[in-house]
């Protein structure tokens, strides 16, 4: 059977993947629970594997995208529901951050660096905190200057 579904509203291949690896690992689990046959999942471990990189299969946002988040009425007349709504795509856009590493940001992770003078985004792993920080790789810890445009809206 064919089907005619707009390439926009298709699962990207990464997402296939994962859902047939799901597939596979529940088959693999039925098995060793005795409810399946054996080798059941072994089609699925022939499924060609991407070798494409995540970010490159993401669509990127336009300027234009851009415009209308920050031109919004949300933005323009300070109507988001939490801070954290206002802050994220803003720390995203002037900070190149992941989304989980801005959302696992405290307080004391924003702060004036007293050798530089300056006023950085510390994004960290801290296994120590009770929310137990985590960034994709470790050596993804770094430093991120505050640029003035964010620093003139916390000042305000």
């Amino acid at each position: 059977m064919e089907l005619n579904i707009p390439e926009q509203d298709q699962f990207s291949i990464r997402n296939k993947q994962k859902y047939l690896q799901r597939l596979s690992g529940f088959l693999q689990w039925l098995e060793k629970q005795d409810h399946a046959i054996a080798n059941i999942h072994a089609p699925l471990q022939r499924v060609i594997k991407n070798n494409s990189i995540a970010s490159e299969e993401r669509r990127k946002y336009t300027c234009e995208d851009l415009k209308k988040l920050f031109n919004s009425q949300d933005y323009r007349q300070g109507l988001h529901e939490t801070a954290s709504r206002f802050w994220v795509p803003l720390i995203a856009l002037f900070t190149g951050a992941r989304l989980n590493e801005i959302c696992q940001l405290h307080t004391c992770d924003i702060y004036k660096h007293n050798e530089a003078d300056i006023w950085v985004i510390d994004i960290n792993q801290d296994a120590s905190t009770e929310t137990l920080k985590s960034i994709k790789r470790g050596e993804h810890s770094r430093l991120v200057t505050v640029q003035k445009q964010v620093k003139r809206l916390i000042d305000q």
